[in-house]
């Protein structure tokens, strides 16, 4: 896996891989990664919304390494500044 660069707004170091769910009815699932120091999330790398028809709507994402990598490769990708 590619090493991370430091964030981009406090240059701390400590970046997460964050997956979270959100939504009542449609449940969308997201992929970022986050900077645990001040609290800034990448781009999301993969969103997943399930059907609203289906009452049992809660597929699960799981922690994979493919995900983590996309997130990665976005989290690192900057505008370069020289």
């Amino acid at each position: 896996m590619p090493e991370l660069k430091p964030c981009p707004f406090c240059g701390g170091e400590d970046i997460r891989c964050s997956f979270k769910v959100s939504g009542r009815f449609i449940k969308q699932y997201r992929v970022a990664m986050f900077c645990n120091d001040c609290h800034t999330y990448g781009p999301r790398v993969l969103t997943i919304k399930t059907d609203p028809d289906d009452y049992r709507g809660r597929c699960l994402i799981t922690k994979d390494e493919k995900y983590e990598a996309a997130a990665t490769e976005a989290w690192n990708r900057r505008a370069d500044n020289g």
